[in-house]
Protein backbone atom coordinates (compact mmCIF):
# COMPACT_ATOMS: atom_id res chain seq x y z
CA UNK A 1 0.00 0.00 0.00
CA UNK A 2 2.81 2.44 0.87
CA UNK A 3 4.70 1.73 -2.33
CA UNK A 4 1.50 2.28 -4.32
CA UNK A 5 1.46 5.80 -2.85
CA UNK A 6 4.97 6.39 -4.24
CA UNK A 7 7.04 6.02 -1.09
CA UNK A 8 10.18 3.92 -0.64
CA UNK A 9 9.95 1.49 2.24
CA UNK A 10 12.30 -0.47 4.45
CA UNK A 11 10.44 -3.35 6.04
CA UNK A 12 11.10 -5.84 8.79
CA UNK A 13 9.19 -8.76 10.23
CA UNK A 14 9.39 -7.67 13.87
CA UNK A 15 10.27 -4.83 16.19
CA UNK A 16 13.44 -6.62 17.23
CA UNK A 17 14.56 -6.87 13.61
CA UNK A 18 13.81 -3.18 12.99
CA UNK A 19 15.92 -2.09 15.95
CA UNK A 20 18.77 -4.41 15.03
CA UNK A 21 18.76 -3.67 11.31
CA UNK A 22 18.47 0.12 11.51
CA UNK A 23 20.58 0.78 14.61
CA UNK A 24 22.74 3.78 13.77
CA UNK A 25 20.92 4.40 10.47
CA UNK A 26 17.68 6.06 11.62
CA UNK A 27 18.83 9.40 10.19
CA UNK A 28 17.97 7.96 6.76
CA UNK A 29 14.35 7.24 7.78
CA UNK A 30 11.74 10.00 7.42
CA UNK A 31 8.85 8.22 9.13
CA UNK A 32 8.57 5.13 11.30
CA UNK A 33 5.33 3.26 10.61
CA UNK A 34 4.75 0.62 13.26
CA UNK A 35 1.96 -1.49 14.57
CA UNK A 36 1.65 -1.28 18.32
CA UNK A 37 1.31 -5.05 18.79
CA UNK A 38 4.08 -7.05 17.11
CA UNK A 39 6.16 -10.16 17.69
CA UNK A 40 8.97 -9.49 20.15
CA UNK A 41 9.13 -5.89 21.26
CA UNK A 42 6.12 -3.66 20.65
CA UNK A 43 5.85 -0.60 18.43
CA UNK A 44 6.13 1.90 21.29
CA UNK A 45 9.45 0.34 22.31
CA UNK A 46 10.70 0.41 18.71
CA UNK A 47 9.79 4.10 18.50
CA UNK A 48 11.55 4.84 21.79
CA UNK A 49 14.71 3.07 20.60
CA UNK A 50 14.70 4.93 17.29
CA UNK A 51 14.20 8.20 19.16
CA UNK A 52 17.21 7.48 21.34
CA UNK A 53 19.18 7.97 18.11
CA UNK A 54 16.99 10.72 16.61
CA UNK A 55 14.71 12.53 19.04
CA UNK A 56 12.57 14.21 16.37
CA UNK A 57 11.71 10.93 14.57
CA UNK A 58 8.15 11.04 13.24
CA UNK A 59 6.12 7.95 14.12
CA UNK A 60 2.80 6.69 12.80
CA UNK A 61 1.40 4.07 15.15
CA UNK A 62 -1.40 1.78 14.01
CA UNK A 63 -3.46 -0.92 15.65
CA UNK A 64 -6.62 -2.90 15.20
CA UNK A 65 -7.22 -2.82 18.94
CA UNK A 66 -8.79 0.34 20.34
CA UNK A 67 -7.27 -0.22 23.78
CA UNK A 68 -3.77 -0.13 22.24
CA UNK A 69 -4.15 3.47 21.12
CA UNK A 70 -1.13 5.76 21.53
CA UNK A 71 -1.99 9.38 22.25
CA UNK A 72 -0.23 11.67 19.78
CA UNK A 73 -0.12 14.43 22.38
CA UNK A 74 1.84 12.31 24.85
CA UNK A 75 4.25 11.08 22.17
CA UNK A 76 5.58 14.10 20.23
CA UNK A 77 5.79 13.90 16.41
CA UNK A 78 3.46 10.93 16.35
CA UNK A 79 0.00 10.03 15.22
CA UNK A 80 -2.30 7.03 15.57
CA UNK A 81 -4.26 5.30 12.81
CA UNK A 82 -6.99 2.85 13.78
CA UNK A 83 -7.31 -0.26 11.58
CA UNK A 84 -9.03 -0.84 9.25
CA UNK A 85 -8.34 2.28 7.18
CA UNK A 86 -8.59 3.21 3.52
CA UNK A 87 -5.59 3.82 1.27
CA UNK A 88 -6.78 7.43 0.94
CA UNK A 89 -6.82 7.96 4.70
CA UNK A 90 -3.45 6.22 5.02
CA UNK A 91 -1.95 8.39 2.28
CA UNK A 92 -3.29 11.62 3.78
CA UNK A 93 -1.87 10.76 7.18
CA UNK A 94 1.58 9.86 5.83
CA UNK A 95 1.72 12.92 3.58
CA UNK A 96 0.59 15.18 6.42
CA UNK A 97 3.22 13.85 8.77
CA UNK A 98 6.02 14.09 6.22
CA UNK A 99 5.17 17.66 5.23
CA UNK A 100 4.59 18.94 8.77
CA UNK A 101 7.34 21.11 10.19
Amino acid sequence: MIEALGYKILKTASGDEACERYNGKVDRIDLLLTDIVMPGIDGATVAARFREQRAEMKVLFMSGYANNRVDGESVPNSSFLQKPYSIEEFGRRICGMLTAA
